[in-house]
């Protein structure tokens, strides 16, 4: 049977992987989405979500599209920012680039038609600021574990330091410890040690 933080480990990096693969879609959608509209016939007379045809409707959706995984792209990277102002300041921005092109993504799917122009309006503002503020929580809570073990893996290099110290000063100390200067160095070493593993043991049973 594998020991649980082999198995909680290697979930994770199934976890890393599958949001590398989403963020090289994401990215691949965002480059592509202004010109899939050259792909439709202008010709075509078939309307779709209140345009003329296809072609107008991937034009006017395309700009947006690409908002909306740039602003995902930039809320996903500041969740790594260390700076706390820095970390606010762009999960500021990229939550009003989100909501814009959330709003324009919504407008451009859904026809007002005989809908009260300023309900319609209000309607989809407030759809936006919400779906935004979701999104906004999803990508925190995935990233959470991500910058969990990232600030593990910092406090086990440490450690292993730490460890290496002691066994450096093992090897030099003399048969018989009659010199308070080794016990010293093996008290503080240990101390760090201990800061270490407390670091560790907290950022692992973290909520």
């Amino acid at each position: 049977m594998k020991p649980l933080t082999k198995i909680k480990f290697n979930i994770q990096t199934i976890g890393d992987i599958l949001k590398i693969i989403s963020l090289v879609i994401g990215a691949l959608i965002a480059f592509t989405a202004p010109f899939i509209h050259m792909c439709f016939d202008k010709s075509s007379e078939v309307e779709v979500f209140g345009y003329y045809n296809a072609r107008m409707f991937c034009y006017a959706i395309g700009m947006p599209v690409t908002l909306f995984f740039s602003a995902l792209f930039v809320s996903f990277s500041s969740m790594f920012i260390h700076i706390k102002i820095f970390r606010k300041i762009m999960s500021i921005i990229s939550y009003m680039i989100l909501s814009i092109s959330i709003y324009y993504i919504i407008w451009s799917i859904w026809a007002r038609k005989d809908f009260p122009k300023p309900y319609y309006y209000t309607s989809i503002i407030i759809l936006s600021l919400i779906s935004s503020y979701l999104l906004f929580l999803l990508i925190k809570r995935t990233t959470k574990n991500t910058i969990r073990l990232s600030n593990i893996a910092r406090d086990l290099k440490s450690l292993e330091v730490e460890s290496k110290t002691i066994n450096d000063i093992a090897n030099i100390m003399p048969s018989k410890d009659e010199t308070v200067t080794y016990k010293a160095m093996i008290d503080v070493t240990g101390e760090n040690i201990g800061e270490s593993i407390k670091k560790i043991d907290n950022e692992i049973n973290k909520d």
